[in-house]
């Protein structure tokens, strides 16, 4: 993607610096999520997500049981 801005007679080309990097490249932004499966990161999260919530719930027990004990 190039942007052209012209000032009356100077014409100056801006490159986007990533475009030319390809995706391969382990240094490239954006490399680490390509390589990863998709599915593997699916899981994580949803074990993270699963995970918070447990926590939640006993945090909420735990409460309960504080009061009425």
């Amino acid at each position: 993607m190039r942007k052209i801005e012209q000032t009356q007679d100077v014409v100056i080309e801006l490159e986007n610096p990533r475009a030319s990097s390809p995706k391969s490249e382990p240094t490239a932004p954006g490399a680490a999520l390509e390589c990863e499966p998709r599915q593997g990161r699916n899981w994580a999260t949803l074990l993270i997500l699963l995970s918070v919530l447990f926590v939640q719930l006993l945090l909420i027990g735990l409460v309960i049981w504080a009061i009425f004990w």
